[in-house]
């Protein structure tokens, strides 16, 4: 009877074309395909004018891997991305799973998350088999809502086995990589193509360190294991804060002077774009307390000088030129200032009622730079 039925099918199959072949796969074996859905995309801004630069205006839906030693700026850029993210989309829900006990309340409330239980859910659990679960259910089955999932992170996760083990037993280290391995197969497709984003961050431990706090990438060890360089879109690499990273409000070492803030590096390891191994820097400023960690000031005012859009002069001045000034009263822009001293024109920046200043000059140097580096790029 089978192969009755086999042949009798097989008898249907030459006489169709290729394009109701595929047709009549499609609508069989749906449950396990996408091609039904359109795929949506966009970017969300990573509050670095650098950053975005880099990644041509932001991060796309998919999977994305912060990794690197402590005190570097991963939480702080996906609590800013998070933010982003929120802002973005109105029916919009960001899952921060707190597997380690670094994030606070205050570091919420600086970045400007929105709590509200309709956008923002904080999941305390690191057991793999419980958050990968919830995950996934909420990627296959939650209709209208766009999710941002930021496990915090894989280093802390553990399996429900490992859990019950007494402290005298070692933990198995493959048993975890097994679920990362099993999880990113079951959901990275379903993740991108429904427009969804998911940052994973982890410790990075290597064999060896330089002198200079730089690790290459080739010895470090991956927690989640392979699947957690294979899956992800974009992989970051954030390095370690050196002593020519801090950034002085006066000269450095001196009895008034104090530090204001770092530079955070980060090295592009995996992405869509061809623009592996290229770093990004953005300075941090210290004690912020409220709006992100990212200095976004001080970024463009270094941007800024580096591309003629403002000019400072010897005794300290702030000028924007005759061509930058026009361009501003085009969209009634009064940029016929003339300010002394770094901290004045920061602050100047900085303004909530300048909020149209800035992102005029913020696109403008966006502009400038892709200008500029595109034509580099063609000699």
């Amino acid at each position: 009877m089978a192969k009755v039925k086999k042949a009798e099918n097989s008898d249907k199959l030459k006489k169709l074309t290729t394009a109701e072949i595929i047709a009549s796969n499609l609508e069989e074996d749906k449950e396990w395909h996408y091609n039904d859905l359109k795929d949506i995309t966009y970017k969300v801004p990573t509050g670095s004018i650098n950053f975005d630069f880099l990644t041509d205006g932001g991060l796309t839906p998919g999977i994305i891997r912060f990794a690197g030693p402590t005190e570097t700026g991963k939480t702080s850029e996906a609590l800013t991305i998070a933010k982003n993210f929120q802002d973005k989309f109105k029916d919009s829900l960001v899952m921060f799973v707190k597997c380690e006990g670094r994030l606070d309340a205050r570091l919420i409330k600086r970045h400007g998350i929105d709590t509200s239980k309709e956008k923002w859910f904080l999941y305390e659990s690191n057991i793999f088999e419980v958050v990968f679960k919830l995950m996934a259910q909420l990627i296959k089955y939650s209709k209208g809502k766009r999710f941002l999932f930021i496990i915090d992170s894989l280093d802390g996760l553990m399996t429900k086995a490992d859990a019950g083990k007494s402290y005298e037993d070692a933990a198995k280290i493959a048993g975890a990589a097994t679920m990362a391995s099993v999880f990113f197969k079951k959901v990275s497709l379903g993740l991108r193509k429904m427009g969804h984003m998911a940052i994973f961050m982890s410790q990075e431990r290597a064999n060896s360190i330089s002198t200079t706090g730089y690790t290459e990438f080739k010895v470090l060890k991956s927690s989640g294991g392979n699947a957690a360089l294979h899956y992800p879109d974009w992989i970051f690499e954030f390095l370690p804060v050196r002593k020519m990273d801090l950034i002085w409000d006066g000269k450095p070492g001196e009895k008034d002077s104090i530090i204001t803030g770092s530079r955070s590096r980060i090295m592009i390891r995996k992405c869509p774009n061809e623009r592996t191994y290229e770093e990004i820097s953005y300075p941090i400023k210290r004690r912020q307390k409220t709006g992100s960690s990212i200095w976004a000031e001080r970024e463009i005012v270094e941007l800024m000088e580096a591309y003629g859009i403002v000019e400072r002069g010897k005794s300290g001045w702030f000028n924007f030129p005759d061509p930058v000034k026009e361009r501003a009263k085009t969209l009634d822009i009064d940029l016929e200032v003339s300010i002394q001293g770094e901290s004045k024109f920061l602050a100047f920046l900085a303004g909530e009622e300048r909020t149209k200043t800035f992102k005029f000059l913020k696109e403008l140097t966006l502009e400038t730079m892709t200008m500029i580096l595109s034509d580099d790029d063609d000699d």
